[in-house]
């Protein structure tokens, strides 16, 4: 299994790693397969990778790709599921506590930045008004 420093691209920054299995839809329900996953979310993707011995190529998610991601709850842990761009959608059993941290995460990565760019100033002056202000009470 690669490290993360093996999988990071120079000019990307690691922002959470968690252990989840992916979900099967199966009688009715969402069950767990094996084996347990690595999942990695970046400031620039979703990396998902198999804990074997044996090496195993990683999925790439780029954020591009991800249209939506919700939790759900299952019969057995709580997951997430995550929709891509496409049709295709991932369920991913997690621990409740991983959970909220790995959706607020994947939630950022998708966000598009804002296109407007605000670069306030301060206002000195206005700054010594209010300060005469609260003074004069």
């Amino acid at each position: 299994m690669l490290t993360a420093s093996d999988l990071l691209k120079p000019d990307e920054t690691l922002a959470g790693s968690y252990q989840m299995e992916i979900g099967r839809w199966s009688g009715g329900r969402w069950t767990p397969t094996v084996p347990v996953l690595w999942v990695m979310v970046t400031d620039q993707r979703v990396i998902i990778q198999a804990q074997h011995r044996k090496y195993r190529e990683p999925a790439i998610i780029p954020a591009k790709a991800i249209a939506f991601i919700e939790t759900v709850d299952t019969a057995y842990r709580p997951a997430v599921l995550l929709r891509l761009k496409g049709g295709p959608q991932i369920c991913l059993l997690t621990s409740r506590h991983d959970r909220h941290g790995f959706v607020k995460r994947v939630r950022h990565l998708i966000t598009p930045p804002s296109p407007v760019e605000f670069t306030p100033e301060l206002q000195v002056g206005s700054l010594h008004k209010l300060i005469d202000f609260l003074e004069g009470m």
